[in-house]
């Protein structure tokens, strides 16, 4: 599910960027929430790995 999200606000942010026809717009716009995303999807990752012993 992470995952996913994290390829939605990639997507959305390329679209912004289409949308108003500046470079920057859309990784400013997205750039938080993509971090955010992004720390919950390694979170997850983590517990799914081996313990070290």
């Amino acid at each position: 599910m992470w995952g996913l999200l994290l390829v939605g606000l990639a997507i959305g942010g390329y679209l912004v960027c289409r949308r108003f026809r500046n470079d920057w717009s859309g990784p400013l716009l997205m750039a938080v929430p993509f971090v955010v995303v992004l720390y919950f999807f390694f979170q997850n990752v983590n517990r799914l790995l081996p313990a070290a012993f």
